[in-house]
């Protein structure tokens, strides 16, 4: 039985450490707590710095658009509306390029989340309602994908509140495009398969065009696109991820 602990994750050498960037191909972004940027716990998160290596950090130059470092983690407040204002705002952050996964192509994403809420939470979006993934119920999730909604139940709650959790989300390569869901891990049996093949472009952390703030933490995230990932590799970033975060 394999042990707890840093050696589960070290290939090669003792010296060499495991990370998710040495997984083929290698993600289009990666964003951990340790690239966080804010002076201290409680204080505005002005960005997110990518460390992939692609350099495509998030970024939010606007104060009332800003999350807070809280708990080792980016803290969202969802929508609000300031005193004095008529305006809905609320905490979302820049990819400095999209993440454009093109029509048939795998996209994989993972997160870990800390959630207030699980009605309507985007999770990525763009500038407008064009495009988006967002938690919808705490037991659906849906994508709009290339002009088409699709949205995926279960016959039980699968998302939870107030408890940190690793999710991800993997639309399958080629014509099915099939959306699949795993929970700390684990696969979770939709209440019918759904799929959309069509073309992705994100460019937005926690919100959908100006609305469906997300409510709640993250404490990572990693994305990977081009190539269907190994449930081999899939498995061994979750544990990776669950191992960093104490879950």
């Amino acid at each position: 039985m394999l042990g707890l602990g840093v050696s589960f994750y070290k290939i090669g050498s003792p010296e060499e450490a495991w990370n998710p960037v040495k997984v083929n191909p290698p993600p289009k972004g990666k964003f951990s707590k340790e690239e966080i940027l804010s002076s201290g716990d409680g204080t505005a998160v002005t960005g997110w710095n990518d460390s992939s290596g692609n350099r495509n950090h998030l970024t939010q130059g606007t104060s009332v658009n800003q999350g807070v470092l809280n708990n080792g983690g980016l803290l969202l407040d969802g929508a609000e509306t300031p005193e004095g204002e008529e305006e809905v705002v609320g905490d979302h952050y820049d990819f400095t390029s999209a993440i454009e996964v093109s029509a048939e192509e795998a996209f994989t994403l993972f997160m870990v989340l800390d959630l207030d809420s699980v009605d309507t939470q985007t999770l990525l979006g763009t500038g407008a309602e064009s495009e988006f993934l967002e938690i919808q119920t705490n037991k659906r999730i849906r994508a709009k994908i290339d002009g088409g909604q699709t949205s995926q139940a279960y016959g039980s709650a699968i998302f939870p509140t107030d408890q940190k959790f690793v999710l991800t989300f993997q639309r399958e390569s080629g014509a099915t495009g099939n959306f699949n869901v795993y929970i700390d891990g684990t696969l979770q049996t939709p209440s019918s398969q759904q799929a959309n093949s069509g073309a992705i472009s994100f460019n937005v952390l926690g919100s959908r065009g100006e609305d469906r703030f997300l409510d709640g933490h993250i404490y990572e995230v990693i994305i990977y696109d081009t190539s269907d990932m190994a449930s081999a590799d899939v498995t061994r970033i979750c544990d990776y991820l669950k191992n960093n975060h104490g879950i």
